[in-house]
């Protein structure tokens, strides 16, 4: 069963961009992670590096994510 989504950032204050496009709330504060309604994790750059123990890969392309919008209209004036 799928729990979270996890996307590596910059910095982990982008979940302010996740609360005003998707109407995304925190859950849970970290000092380098955030865990946001819908279960998307947000960490950051440094901490994921750590974890791997290797480089990060900048856009890559690797994944895509999708999300389902009830309000197609309203979530376009959002974007604008």
């Amino acid at each position: 069963k799928l729990k979270n989504v996890l996307i590596v950032v910059n910095d982990v204050e982008i979940k302010a961009f996740y609360k005003d496009l998707f109407g995304l709330e925190t859950v849970v504060e970290q000092k380098e992670n955030a865990g946001l309604t819908e279960g998307l994790v947000l960490q950051e750059a440094e901490i994921w590096k750590s974890a791997l123990g290797s480089e990060i890969i900048p856009r890559n392309n690797a994944s895509e994510l999708y999300f389902e919008e009830a309000d197609l209209e309203r979530f376009a004036e959002r974007l604008e």
